[in-house]
């Protein structure tokens, strides 16, 4: 908590003296009932009850506590979270941990715990390549990661003394630090059990009034304008005299650490008192500076009197009877987070979700709100707060680990923060104070600790030698979904030489601005590192209980040099990173000892350029799944021992298993994985066109050459990773303005990162372009007349689209197109209607044109400029006049080519000459990709690599691929660079 000059003055008055008061929180029984289910079993989620003895099933709410037992009010057979009651049955949360059985008994608390919330995935009963996701076990999606919610913030639970004269007691209440995910406008709902005022619907009501002993609970709903609710709950125990808190008992230890996440306490009490693993306790005091009584704790406004929530520790109650003494520890939420496990998650961030694993424009704030809402009841308990800069992510992953791992991991990884839990049991998810853009400029201190605030001698931790001496960090700056573009940034520090001192540290996966923003970052966190006094240990000698682990706050530390052993003066700026309280309950005195971190800005890092190799990430085929990290080994593949001078990576695509992937197509056996995240199955079994980008990028989908009802076109930002819809029939039938159309063909260029051209026809013989990235792209020129079918590529700083033209009879048709303005520059006429094929010579200007079915191949020259048509015939069967299918080296003169279906030949003059290709069998069509001019892949119903233009043996490559799809056809390949 920041307080001003003046109070912290108050704070340095003497004599002090503190009371603090024990609260543990006793749950009110509110239904008890017995089970009438002579079946009952293992595993059962709804419970069949009768028997009433307590309540009725309408006071019963979602989340709240049963347990179940041999005898009535017992917790022998378990505890379980209920979700829902009717008048004669229980609806409970999946389990398989209790043995139900009839006439066992039941008894609901109006209480609310941590617990897991397990998903559930089927099988779609329509669609046997297809799931459904349900959350807590049987809530189906409808749109619930489009309009998220709010982090419901409503303070620290509660305990207060009646006032003797008044006989009340009056508790602060406010909304403040709830975030809405979207800016919504919001609507407050209060609920003040055991109050004099029951509700409210302001945002802060202020002081609320109790009047009477017991323990209580508070609820608060928030509504958002577009149609999310959240609650949270918050426990309230009222003492008087004649109810008065646990009266002897003793304070072990309070220790808090940013390392630990929280913090932990020790507590022996001097009577045997009721209690259970779990329960919400509460130290609550007040406190003297002087003459003056304030109480200036906490992190809500005013909760000063909290100075301690924390929950017992399970298995730590330990009974000494014969003393008439027991003893148990207590922790912070997130410390009983950390012993609770989830199940893995993956979420992927689209623009209009409409699956579970899908979350509208994710960023870190909207995904650690949706594990923390829809697989935890964390948010239930205790206020969530972010600080610091979020940015844009495209995937959110958690593994099968425990509900702290989830969100700290996240923190640590992504955006170099921590999960912590403050005093009074506010959630922080923080970014790292070294990790701010101008660490000393942004945490300006507030206090000035000196000499006068402390007792003793401090301790001092000096860097002599420096701890790190090279850092590389790097991550991904993503736009969001609007413009899906993607920026991969390396960094290091100091620079290309490392320091003459200490280890070399790497941090990759990071969520990024900018190159400028990482660099700064990496400089700060090595100065951080090897800051000259880093920790400094302080026994404090005033209560200073304004001073918490979390939110990140800096004091300046001036500490002179007669007050060292080693004579050092330090004025610096300093953050506490772990507190240890000690209370003198005999003569209330409350002091904490602190070990202070130090906080520098650093130099930024130096630019790292990232070498031109792709990523290859998860995905699952046949499955809408999002994907999985590290399915495929790191990239680039070291050839194995057993390898051949084949490429590694390759992709091909089958009509039934869709795109199948390999990164050892260079040994005997390839191992070949299924890559069609985000593609339904018709989608990935009916595309016929995969486009691989310089940067990594993939882009497949469905051209046609006649008006479809199944066209699309589809990017993802590596091989593996999860594909996104940029096109759709119903989009495509809206561009062209006629129903249906289809997609021509498209192609990137092969001298930048990432740019796509795509044509869309129609049925009234007008085509439209588009050009650009990701999900962004924007309308080029309109052809008139282009027909139905045709290829496109660039080269000579020009794109070059061939085509038929229906107007007139039938005639070949290509158009030259400038590489900026996307317009159309000329057209003119081929010398056949089906020479509308073509193959370009690298990125040069030199195209051959192609289509069989009677007509010959044409050369072009300097993109069409000069045409060549009738290349002399060939010695097989006219082989040049019936290609449907051509391969060639990017200097065209090596060929590869399917003229029927059994017409397989080669030629190594650039086409003038043929010769059969006699050593592939005689199936289907093939398809060819070169690699160079003598390394060449061929498949059809086999997957064959040969070295030496084919003249001798093929290799046969197919590895696995009879087990993903025994009866596979490929119908593209594509080495993966």
């Amino acid at each position: 908590m920041k307080i001003t000059n003046a109070q912290f003055e108050i704070l340095r008055k003497r004599p002090q003296s503190t009371k603090l008061y024990l609260s543990i929180f006793q749950p009110t029984a509110i239904f008890k009932a017995q089970i009438n289910n002579s079946a009952a079993a293992r595993g059962d989620r709804v419970i069949t009850y009768d028997n009433v003895t307590l309540g009725t099933f309408g006071s019963i709410e979602n989340g709240t506590t049963m347990w179940i037992g041999t005898t009535q009010g017992g917790m022998e057979v378990g505890k379980i979270r209920v979700r829902s009651a009717t008048s004669t049955e229980i609806t409970v949360s999946e389990n398989a941990n209790i043995t139900w059985a009839d006439n066992l008994y039941l008894t609901i608390f109006r209480y609310w715990e941590l617990w897991p919330i397990y998903p559930r995935i089927i099988k779609n009963p329509n669609n046997e390549n297809d799931v459904i996701f349900y959350k807590d076990y049987d809530i189906v999606y409808t749109n619930q990661n489009n309009i998220l919610g709010t982090f419901v913030n409503a303070g620290p639970h509660r305990a207060a003394w009646l006032d003797p004269a008044s006989g009340q007691a009056q508790i602060y209440y406010s909304s403040s630090g709830s975030h809405n995910l979207l800016g919504n406008s919001l609507t407050y709902n209060w609920f003040f059990e055991g109050a004099m005022t029951t509700g409210s619907t302001s945002a802060d009501p202020g002081y609320i009034t109790y009047n009477a002993p017991g323990n209580y609970v508070t609820r608060l709903t928030i509504n958002d304008s577009g149609g999310a609710s959240d609650v949270t709950y918050r426990y309230v125990s009222i003492y008087n005299q004649a109810n008065p808190p646990i009266q002897k008992w003793q304070l072990n230890s309070l220790d808090g650490s940013r390392d630990e996440g929280g913090y932990s306490a020790s507590f022996k009490v001097f009577e045997i008192i009721p209690i259970q693993e779990h329960a919400v306790v509460v130290l609550f005091g007040e406190n003297w500076y002087g003459d003056t009584k304030i109480n200036m704790g906490g992190n809500h406004p005013n909760t000063g009197d909290i100075f301690f929530v924390g929950y017992v520790e399970k298995d730590s109650i330990e009974y000494d009877y014969e003393h008439s003494q027991m003893s148990f520890a207590v922790r912070s939420l997130t410390a009983a987070m950390k012993e609770t496990s989830g199940f893995a998650i993956s979420v992927k961030s689209v623009k209009n979700p409409a699956q579970w694993f899908k979350l509208k424009d994710m960023d870190g704030r909207r995904a650690l709100y949706h594990y923390l809402r829809w697989h935890t009841t964390a948010l239930s308990l205790a206020d969530f707060q972010f600080v610091g800069t979020d940015y844009k992510i495209q995937f959110f992953d958690s593994n099968r680990e425990s509900m702290y791992d989830a969100v700290n991991n996240y923190l640590t990884s992504t955006l170099i923060g921590k999960f912590v839990s403050d005093r009074q049991g506010k959630g922080w998810m923080e970014v790292d104070a070294q990790a701010y853009p101008n660490p000393t400029g942004t945490f300006t201190p507030f206090m000035d600790i000196t000499r006068r605030d402390w007792v003793g001698t401090p301790v001092l931790e000096e860097g002599l030698t420096d701890k790190v001496a090279y850092m590389e960090y790097g991550g991904v700056a993503y736009s969001g979904v609007e413009t899906g573009t993607f920026n991969a940034y390396l960094s290091e520090a100091p620079g290309e030489a490392p320091g003459f001192y200490g280890s070399m540290e790497n941090h990759e996966g990071l969520a990024l601005l900018s190159q400028s923003q990482l660099n700064q970052l990496t400089g700060n966190v090595l100065a951080n590192n090897n800051a000259p006094f880093p920790t400094v240990a302080l026994d404090m000698g005033i209560n200073a209980s304004n001073l918490d682990i979390a939110p990140q706050e800096a004091s300046e530390l001036h500490i002179a040099r007669q007050d060292t052993i080693r004579n050092l003066t330090i004025d610096g700026l300093y953050i506490p990173e772990s507190i240890s309280w000690k209370y003198d309950h005999e003569n209330s005195i409350l002091l904490p000892n602190i070990d202070y971190k130090q906080l520098v800005t650093g130099e930024p890092g130096v630019t790292l350029i990232i070498p031109p190799v792709s990523d290859v990430g998860g995905g699952y085929g046949g499955i809408d799944l999002p994907p999985l990290p590290d399915i495929f080994p790191p990239s680039p593949l070291p050839l194995p021992e057993n390898g051949d001078d084949a490429p590694a990576k390759v992709l091909v695509h089958d009509p039934t298993a869709g795109l199948c992937y390999t990164q050892t197509f260079n040994t005997d056996n390839p191992t070949w994985y299924q890559v069609n995240g985000g593609l339904t199955t018709a989608q990935y079994q009916t595309l016929n066109r995969v486009v691989i980008c310089p940067n990594g990028a993939v882009y497949v989908g469905k051209i046609d050459d006649s008006p479809s009802i199944d066209a699309f076109l589809a990017r993802a930002p590596y091989v593996g990773g999860v594909f996104s819809i940029i096109e759709d029939q119903a989009s495509i039938d809206i561009k062209t303005g006629v129903s249906p159309s289809h997609i021509v063909n498209f192609n990137c260029n092969p001298m930048v990162g990432e740019s796509v051209v795509y044509v869309l026809g129609s049925s009234a013989e007008v085509c439209k372009l588009y050009i650009g990235a990701g999900s962004t792209f924007a309308a080029g020129a309109t052809f008139s007349y282009l027909g139905l079918e045709g290829d496109i590529t660039f080269g000579a700083n020009k794109w070059l689209l061939t085509g038929k033209l229906w107007i007139a009879g039938p005639t070949g048709r290509f158009f030259i197109i400038s590489a900026n303005a996307m317009t159309k520059i000329t057209d003119a006429a081929l010398d056949n209607y089906e020479n509308n094929k073509h193959v370009r010579a690298g990125t040069t200007g030199r195209t051959l044109h192609y289509r069989g079915a009677g007509s010959s191949l044409t050369l072009g020259t300097d993109n069409c400029a000069t045409l060549v048509p009738n290349l002399a015939a060939g010695t097989i069967d006219n082989m040049h006049d019936l290609v449907d299918v051509l391969g060639a080296d990017v200097t065209l003169t090596y060929l590869m080519g399917w003229g029927g279906s059994s017409k397989r030949g080669k030629s190594s003059d650039g086409g003038y000459s043929w010769s059969t290709m006699g050593n592939l069998p005689v199936l289907v069509n093939f398809y060819y990709c070169c690699v160079d001019a003598a390394r060449w892949i061929a498949v059809s119903s086999y997957v064959y690599y040969s070295n030496d233009f084919g003249n001798t043996v093929w290799k046969n490559k197919q590895g696995n691929l009879a087990g993903i799809s025994p009866l596979f056809v490929l119908d593209v390949v594509k080495v993966v660079p």
